[in-house]
């Protein structure tokens, strides 16, 4: 991960996860993610420059069943790859397709060599996870939930194809904020194999001491208390409280929820896993929702799907 200038507001100064301002500044992952985009669209156009043409960054997301929060996100992933040049198809199939006949589709996919990534949105009917992400190429799991490319990253020494792309996220979003790492006390709370548990070995290989929380965790707002940077995944709305964090802290806020609120005109807000109505002014930085993790996801997404088409390229040659 290459650091950048800062994309805190308010201000652009140099932070540790220690430090403590008078109120939390915000992280602001659309102005990241615009900064990452505008480095990636340069990287898609020298691709299809050095190809002649023949070689554009495309990548497959498939969805199954009409869950309107898959629906939008796929509507985001096709706008941030118009925006740079990259090329989305978008498979839509009923509830009832089979997994044998997804994975048929899959492995159809894996050998057109015109498609560098394909990614299979969640949720997913009950059963088809492992199945069918595992049918995925591995140099083709631009999500990077393949086990074979989770097997790598656990391992010491070793390098997956790609990483998970929201855990990628949140180390971007520590990195360009230069929020040190290296050294510090990190808590998570959540262990999908999503978000939570890859992004641990992810944090772990940049020396981090890590805790990771769950539903067993006793007493888990002590344990927070302890962190220096906190990463909320665990997908239950403003479950984390504000007391829970020691002056300073930094946290990255991943989830994202609709509540519905009758203070509101539309009858419903969005919130994250952070209460921060609970009293957070002591904490030194905080990713908004929506606005933070999200955005970064989403450019991370397209950063894993260029480079695979970069590599394509380049074993062409």
């Amino acid at each position: 991960f290459t650091a950048v200038a800062p994309r805190i507001t308010p201000g652009t100064r140099r932070m540790s996860a220690a430090s403590r301002p008078a109120v939390p500044s915000i992280i602001d992952g659309r102005a990241i993610a615009r900064d990452i985009s505008f480095d990636l669209a340069k990287r898609v156009n020298n691709l299809v420059a050095i190809s002649g043409g023949n070689c554009r960054p495309h990548f497959v997301a498939i969805q199954i069943g009409h869950d309107p929060s898959s629906s939008l996100y796929a509507q985001i992933k096709q706008k941030a790859a118009m925006k740079i040049g990259v090329k989305m198809t978008h498979y839509k199939f009923e509830d009832d397709i089979s997994k044998e006949a997804l994975c048929e589709i899959i492995s159809e996919l894996n050998q057109n060599r015109n498609i560098h990534g394909i990614m299979v949105q969640f949720p997913l009917p009950t059963g088809f996870e492992h199945g069918v992400i595992d049918t995925i190429d591995p140099q083709k799991d631009v999500d990077g939930l393949h086990s074979l490319n989770i097997g790598l990253l656990v391992k010491k020494g070793c390098t997956p194809s790609f990483i998970p792309c929201t855990p990628k996220a949140c180390v971007e979003l520590l990195v360009r904020s230069h929020i040190n790492i290296s050294g510090a006390k990190v808590t998570i709370i959540g262990r999908s194999n999503i978000v939570g548990t890859p992004v641990s070995h992810l944090l772990n290989q940049m020396d981090a001491t890590i805790t990771l929380c769950h539903s067993k965790t006793v007493a888990i707002e002590d344990v927070v208390r302890s962190a220096d940077i906190v990463i909320s995944c665990i997908g239950i709305p403003l479950f984390v409280k504000g007391s829970w964090f020691k002056p300073g802290a930094t946290v990255i806020d991943v989830g994202i929820h609709s509540i519905s609120d009758p203070r509101d005109e539309s009858g419903s807000i969005i919130v994250g896993d952070v209460d921060t109505n609970s009293g957070i002014d002591h904490i030194s930085a905080i990713t908004p929702v929506p606005g933070g993790v999200g955005p970064v996801t989403v450019a991370m997404i397209m950063s894993n799907v260029i480079y695979s088409a970069e590599k394509f390229h380049s074993r062409i040659l």
